[in-house]
């Protein structure tokens, strides 16, 4: 199911820890970009004898809940027995959300999460978007945020244009266009064309998506591996929030440059936002070419 940025319930899982409630003040922006409406809910298992009963795990919902009340937010609170996994994925299933949002563990990315492998579960089975965050962060205050948005010249990369796009006037954002070129051989990545002015001509073309006459959009090229030129560019730019696609029917462990994504998970300082694109098998088995993908929308 599509995902409107504007009108989407967020689904947040939360398992009593800080790190986990580390995304919530991103979510209590008072631009509300994820969407007006938040279900927070906390899963409880018998394979945890000594954790908290369903009233305790109600009322540490509620608390959190009141503090994204106050900044504007419709919040529902529920607590489920189960796997927490699954049962995120089911909420997801049945459309009760359209993205999921969750905190990674501060310093070892995906392999070590407060949910033990929750998070990887959830981003590579889940359908619908999902907004990782690592670290504790907030928006600035004294400039417009900016999101940095890596393409890799595919079609399914430039899927996580159209959210960028609503995330860029919700906020206000400066946005920045980044494309890495890499050596990589030609026959893996069909749909590719590794020249600079092609690289050049494909990232006007995805910013001509965007409409308005500010923020800025910025479009740059760099040379050299894909996930160290990406982090780089992240602190030299000063991005607040990395926005990237993963392949519609693997994940992380799939996107089309490898494991970027899972690399910019493990070392990014800033939350990264994981935008699951639905592409059909024929489309990505055969290598669409990137700049029909433009004209898409």
């Amino acid at each position: 199911m599509p995902f409107t940025v504007t009108t989407g319930r967020v689904l947040v899982p939360l398992d009593g820890s800080e790190l986990a409630e580390a995304i919530l003040p991103l979510l209590g922006t008072s631009a509300h970009p994820w969407g007006s409406e938040v279900l927070l809910v906390r899963s409880l298992t018998t394979e945890s004898p000594a954790g908290p009963g369903e009233k305790e795990a109600g009322d540490y919902l509620a608390a959190r809940a009141h503090t994204l009340e106050r900044a504007g937010l419709r919040v529902r609170c529920e607590v489920w027995h189960g796997d927490p996994g699954q049962m995120i994925l089911n909420a997801a299933d049945r459309g009760r959300v359209g993205l999921i949002a969750m905190t990674t563990h501060g310093w070892r990315g995906l392999d070590r999460l407060r949910f033990g492998s929750v998070a990887e579960s959830v981003v590579r089975k889940a359908r619908v978007p999902v907004l990782l965050v690592r670290g504790r962060l907030r928006w600035p205050a004294d400039r417009p945020p900016r999101i940095l948005v890596p393409l890799d010249g595919s079609a399914p990369s430039a899927a996580i244009l159209a959210p960028v796009a609503r995330l860029r006037q919700r906020l206000h954002a400066a946005v920045e266009l980044l494309h890495v070129l890499e050596a990589l051989p030609p026959a893996a990545y069909p749909d590719r064309d590794p020249g600079r002015a092609a690289t050049t001509e494909y990232l006007e073309r995805a910013r001509a998506r965007f409409t308005g006459e500010s923020p800025e959009v910025e479009c740059v090229v760099l040379e050299g591996p894909a996930a160290a030129m990406i982090a780089r560019r992240t602190a030299d730019s000063g991005a607040d929030l990395v926005a990237m696609t993963t392949h519609g029917r693997s994940g992380v462990a799939r996107l089309l440059v490898g494991s970027v994504a899972e690399q910019v998970l493990r070392t990014a300082d800033v939350p990264v936002l994981l935008w699951k694109a639905a592409i059909p098998p024929a489309e990505t088995s055969h290598g669409r070419r990137a700049e029909e993908a433009l004209h898409d929308h």
